[in-house]
């Protein structure tokens, strides 16, 4: 049973009505829903239900709000991008608003596709998991390096499979999750550019820096107390699974750099504009939604 909805039905003057038709011997809700419905009459089933629709119309109407959000950040987002290409040539203005540009298409097409049908971005999803496939082995054959090929297998595998296993979570939790990894990877880039100088790793990716990663961090913490709402959680809570997700980002998008180091290569290949390839755009979602899903399952018990 979802704890959201549990807690909801708790808050709300429908528990009296629905505990008016239960049995004398129940004296609170209980969280299982099939023996909850066991034990109440139609018109208490059929409140519980008009309930639950309530519940998904409110959620439905904050996941459009947190959309129209995330366009104002984008917005600011490109406030800072001119700032930062002040101080660019023209080449490289234009790639960064080329880079920018395709970024917001991107997760325009995410949001929407998880607002309007679930199915839908779960093919999307599914499409970007084997896309990812074939720019590994294609890179893997085209060298001839099998046994890297292997071991980049061994790790990339499963966790396409976490990633496709976490569009099967309630929307509000994908929703969350994506907002959070946006807001992580567009601060983190844009901090970085502004004010970063000391490199984290700079052997495997050379343009992550300590003011990045800290600006990316702060930005996603804020978004997710601000957000809570949406999978209710207390504000403490919200900020340090934010933390997690934030650290889950950053390790997929080391994981992709270290990999195409030891191939040898500086993008996947240039289908995405400004990108380069699916998992140069898509590297930090891999670990996360991992993370969201074992999170989900296993804490929350979500699914």
């Amino acid at each position: 049973m979802d704890p959201y909805f549990v807690i909801n039905i708790r808050r709300n003057f429908v528990y009296a009505l629905i505990l008016s038709h239960a049995q004398p011997k129940f004296t609170r809700i209980n969280p299982d829903l099939q023996t909850l419905n066991s034990h109440l009459s139609s018109t208490g089933i059929a409140y519980l239900y008009a309930f639950q629709i309530q519940l998904k119309a409110q959620r439905k109407a904050l996941e459009r709000f947190l959309y129209f959000i995330i366009l104002i950040y984008f917005a600011f987002g490109a406030i800072l991008m001119s700032i930062i290409n002040r101080r660019k040539p023209k080449g490289a203005r234009k790639q960064n608003w080329t880079k920018y540009l395709t970024y917001l298409l991107l997760v325009n097409g995410l949001f929407v596709s998880i607002l309007t049908n679930a199915t839908l971005f779960r093919w999307i999803i599914g499409l970007v998991v084997l896309l990812g496939l074939y720019e590994i082995v294609h890179h893997v054959r085209d060298q001839k390096r099998y046994t890297l090929g292997i071991a980049l297998l061994a790790v990339y595998l499963p966790l396409g499979y976490l990633l496709l296993r976490f569009t099967t979570l309630p929307e509000r939790y994908i929703f969350f999750t994506l907002m959070i990894v946006t807001v992580f990877d567009a601060f983190s880039q844009l901090t970085g550019q502004l004010f970063g100088r000391t490199k984290i790793v700079p052997n495997i990716s050379p343009n992550k820096t300590y003011a990045g990663l800290m600006g990316g961090m702060l930005a996603a913490i804020l978004t997710a107390v601000w957000i809570r709402d949406l999978i209710h959680f207390t504000p403490l809570q919200s900020a340090l699974l934010a933390l997690a997700m934030a650290l889950s980002a950053f390790g997929g998008d080391l994981l992709a750099s270290l990999a195409k180091r030891k191939l040898g290569i500086k993008d996947y290949s240039k289908l995405l504009p400004g990108h380069g390839g699916v998992l140069d755009r898509f590297d930090s979602l891999f670990l996360a939604g991992s993370f969201a899903w074992v999170f989900a399952k296993y804490i929350y018990h979500v699914v």
